[in-house]
């Protein structure tokens, strides 16, 4: 896949979330552009704790994206109720 087909979906306003499809059949979720970055030819995406502190990284060629399609809503989460 190209660098500016991948650039579209990052800019895109309002973002919408999608997934990665590699050669290797792996997916990679992108649900937060800001965790995403585009480096000329190479993907940089950051996996975060629920406090918002990296634990990881990947760095993927643009080379080894093969498709990009759309992730569904997710459904938010009910808080627990106490006696």
């Amino acid at each position: 896949m190209r660098a500016e087909d991948i650039k579209k979906y990052l800019d895109r306003r309002p973002f919408k979330p999608f997934r990665f499809i590699m050669e290797d059949g792996r997916p990679v979720d992108v649900r937060r552009p800001e965790k995403t970055r585009l480096l000329g030819s190479t993907l940089f995406v950051a996996r975060l704790l629920r406090d918002g502190i990296m634990i990881k990284y990947a760095l993927y060629g643009v080379e080894w994206v093969v498709k990009i399609v759309p992730l569904p809503a997710r459904r938010k989460r009910r808080k627990e109720r106490t006696g």
